[in-house]
């Protein structure tokens, strides 16, 4: 079992076949739980976190899947087991009205979700 938390963003999308393909050469059977942003969600932590923050261009983030069963295509060995956005489970939990807004627009809109896939 791998976990990816926050790295795939930085990566182009060559970079990040080339990585799950080593998964499938160096450990086949591996289960990997990642998360993952839409190409809107790209787009809008580039431009309200990394240029609001005062980073320069060398720290945008690269990689965005709309639908991230698109990564079964990339190689007949990869299965999504499941996928979730980054918010389900928590709009009952005491957030502000407008905190609520952003989750359920970034879940609609799949900016920011969690992905479980097997490498075969």
């Amino acid at each position: 079992m791998l976990l990816i938390a926050g790295v795939l963003f930085f990566f182009d999308e060559n970079r990040v076949k080339d990585l799950f393909n080593d998964f499938h050469t160096f450990l086949p059977g591996a289960e990997v739980i990642f998360d993952y942003a839409s190409s809107i969600g790209i787009k809008i932590s580039n431009k309200k976190v990394i240029e609001n923050g005062g980073m320069d261009k060398s720290s945008y983030l690269k990689w965005g899947i709309r639908n991230i069963l698109e990564i079964e295509k990339w190689n007949s060995d990869f299965k999504v087991i499941s996928h979730m956005p980054i918010f389900k489970g928590h709009k009952n939990m005491k957030f502000s009205f407008i905190n609520k807004i952003g989750m359920h627009i970034s879940d609609t809109l799949s900016i920011m979700s969690l992905a479980h896939i097997k490498i075969y």
